[in-house]
């Protein structure tokens, strides 16, 4: 039992490496809500998210945002 413990905890994935944060999503709304979706804060917003969240955090997130962030994501690849 001990072993199957040590194994389990050794092999599994973080939640937080996986679930996005609310705040970063309160903020995307925000910004498209007050400033509308061409805004200069809204871009500055999507593109933190481009820079900070990972491969599977980009895929949990909403379809209105996942492309924008995925396109700004790939941006920043072509640029490195």
């Amino acid at each position: 039992n001990h072993q199957l413990l040590q194994k389990s905890s050794s092999t599994s994935v973080k939640t937080y490496s996986i679930a996005v944060p609310y705040a970063l999503l309160q903020k995307l709304d925000k910004a498209r809500r007050d400033r509308g979706v061409d805004s200069r804060i809204f871009h500055r917003v999507v593109l933190h998210c481009a820079r900070t969240l990972n491969d599977k955090q980009r895929l949990r997130l909403p379809d209105e945002y996942r492309s924008l962030i995925q396109n700004k994501y790939e941006e920043l690849e072509l640029k490195r």
